[in-house]
């Protein structure tokens, strides 16, 4: 009961034209595999400022385990102009495997746009880290390139209630599938594949999930080494 009644913080602030909206929350984990034991422990704390039609958003954790680890996954500020969404910042938009972390997926500096042109279609274009990118969505359908002195780097992916599935050029296919059990409980497979990268890489994992609150999951490497873990994670929110 504690952990719902306080998941939530809002205050309002001058008179409500702005308000600040924080959800912390504390988890602890403990893995174990081919590398050996590792315990972790630490808090997570998502803050939202809201000031009018404009948004103002982190996310962040820091980790105690043999080290301290630490890091903001997600700052930015969003900025509505009729139909375009601006955001200025650090974004989780366009992740892929490499951006992931135990505690969500790692953002990328940059500027990003949406234009809406109808319900579930939009335009898109973004300025992140050096390299462009120009795409749009059709309902769960999403399609582009990354544009760089390189050359460029297609995108595809396709997003729905069940998980999601992308493939990028110089990323592979990857993909994640959630079957609901009940009302409290489900499992979610994930996958990882790239013939181009050196010695192949090939991962996949399982994890099961009660209420958002209890994960326990095993992921294992075929390449380019081979290697295994199980974890179980409790998160109090």
């Amino acid at each position: 009961m504690q952990s719902r009644l306080y998941s939530w913080i809002s205050l309002p602030l001058l008179w409500g034209l702005i308000s600040l909206n924080l959800l912390p929350s504390g988890f602890w984990r403990f893995q174990g595999g081919s590398a050996g034991q590792q315990a972790l422990f630490g808090v997570c704390l998502e803050a939202n400022l809201l000031a009018g039609w404009y948004e103002l958003k982190t996310n962040g954790y820091v980790a105690f385990g043999s080290g301290v680890q630490g890091g903001v996954t997600e700052v930015y500020a969003l900025i509505p102009i009729d139909e375009l969404r601006l955001s200025l910042g650090k974004r989780a938009v366009y992740t892929t495997p490499f951006n992931r972390t135990p505690w969500g997926e790692e953002g990328q500096w940059g500027v990003y746009g949406q234009y809406r042109l109808g319900e579930g279609m939009g335009l898109e274009a973004a300025y992140v880290e050096g390299q462009g990118y120009v795409g749009g969505r059709f309902g769960g359908l999403e399609a582009g390139t990354w544009v760089s002195p390189a050359g460029l780097t297609p995108r595809l992916g396709l997003r729905g209630e069940l998980g999601e599935l992308y493939y990028q050029w110089n990323t592979g296919l990857w993909g994640r599938l959630r079957w609901p059990l009940d009302g409290v409980s489900g499992l979610e497979g994930w996958g990882w594949w790239n013939p181009q990268a050196l010695g192949g890489k090939l991962l996949f994992g399982l994890a099961y999930d009660l209420e958002q609150q209890v994960r326990l999951g095993a992921d294992v490497s075929l390449r380019p080494i081979e290697a295994w873990r199980v974890w179980l994670e409790f998160t109090v929110r």
